[in-house]
This record gives structure tokens, C-alpha cells and sequence, in this order.
């Protein structure tokens, strides 16, 4: 089975925006920053202490979250999993590592087990909360508004005209909806906007 690593699926990435940057997974309500979320959930999670020194640093740089991603290589490696490392490219605004994973017998158990121990949370971090990350999500949430509103607007769909973007891309998941049907997000291209 091919895999590509180093990705938090768009659907995490759009419930973290949309949800606002408070933690999950029962991490502490006395959580203030989205790092230090990271690190509590991390810490529940029970992850390598390397993993949780790089998130209880106070920042993750690009060299923190490429040094966990390798790490997640190497014991996927040691594993006997086949990891191709391409190169590095822009996911969401910020820099990733291109890399394929695959596993002799196709069960990502060995890759995901790796993932989680070495590389997960700062993963998850890094794609979405970092500040690269949230000055692209602040473009294109700027850019994408007007658009998100006409769409909500043509669906017959009330918003408040001080509605933030986070409030109407809420809206645009019509619980009503058929399955395949496309919503507002979708129709404006929210998951392929590079600006």
C-alpha cells in the first residue's frame, strides 16, 4: 500500500480552523496556547519524549518538525517499510516533506505507529497552528469570504452579516445535505486555494 506522510488530512485541518484553536482529546482546559494543546495531547498520547521535548520547546520551527518527520522515517525504515523522501513542497502555506511511504505487506500499521510516537503532533502543529500556518489560513480566509458568502446566500442560507470566516464555514456544512453533494467550502475552492 503507497501512502503519503506528512500530511494532516484536510478535514483536520478545516475542523481545527473552523473549530478555532481550542484543544481536543481532553486535553486541559487551562491549555492557553495551541502549542501547549499540542503538547498536552501529545503528552496523553503517551508519545517518544523527543516528540514531547520538540513541543514543550515553546516554538516549532520548520528544523523541529523536519527533524520528527525523520524520525518517523528512520523507525519506519527499521521496520522494513520503504520511505521516499522527494524533496519538500508548500502544503497550505507552509513547507512540507514530499515523501511516499509503502509497506511490503500493504498494513500501515508499522508507518502509523511510527507516526504517531515520533512525528504526529508536531505534524499536526506545524501544517496548522504554527505561524505560517495561521497567516495563510488569515489570507485565505480573507480572500475566500465574499465568495463564501455569495455561495451561503444562493443556498438560501441566513448568516450574520458580522459573521467571521470560521462562523459561515460552519454554515456551509448543511447536515440536510445529500453525502455527494458539494458544499460552500468545496464550490469555492477553500482546500485548493494556493495564494
Amino acid at each position: 500500500m503507497l501512502r503519503f506522510m506528512s500530511s494532516v488530512l484536510l478535514a483536520v485541518g478545516v475542523t481545527t480552523l473552523l473549530a478555532g484553536c481550542g484543544s481536543s482529546g481532553g486535553a486541559s482546559a487551562a491549555v492557553s496556547t495551541p502549542l501547549e494543546a499540542s503538547a498536552a495531547e501529545a503528552r496523553a498520547a503517551r508519545v517518544d519524549d523527543d516528540q514531547l521535548e520538540l513541543l514543550e520547546s515553546g516554538t516549532v520551527t520548520y528544523e523541529d518538525y523536519e527533524l520528527a518527520m525523520n524520525r518517523a522515517y528512520d523507525c519506519m525504515r527499521e521496520a522494513g517499510v520503504t520511505v521516499d523522501i522527494k524533496g519538500v513542497k508548500k502544503y497550505h502555506g507552509v513547507t512540507v516533506l514530499d515523501a511516499t511511504t509503502q509497506t511490503a505487506d500493504g498494513d500501515p500499521a508499522i508507518s502509523d505507529d511510527c507516526y504517531l510516537r515520533h512525528a504526529r503532533y508536531v505534524d499536526a502543529y506545524w501544517q496548522v497552528s504554527s505561524p505560517d500556518a495561521i497567516a495563510y489560513a488569515d489570507r485565505r480566509a480573507d480572500a475566500l469570504k465574499p465568495l463564501l458568502r455569495d455561495c451561503l446566500t444562493e443556498r438560501g442560507i441566513d448568516w450574520p452579516k458580522d459573521a467571521s470566516f470560521e462562523e459561515l464555514g460552519n454554515l456551509a456544512f448543511d447536515p440536510a445535505a445529500a453525502p455527494d453533494e458539494t458544499n460552500c467550502l468545496d464550490e469555492i475552492g477553500y482546500s485548493d486555494w494556493d495564494g
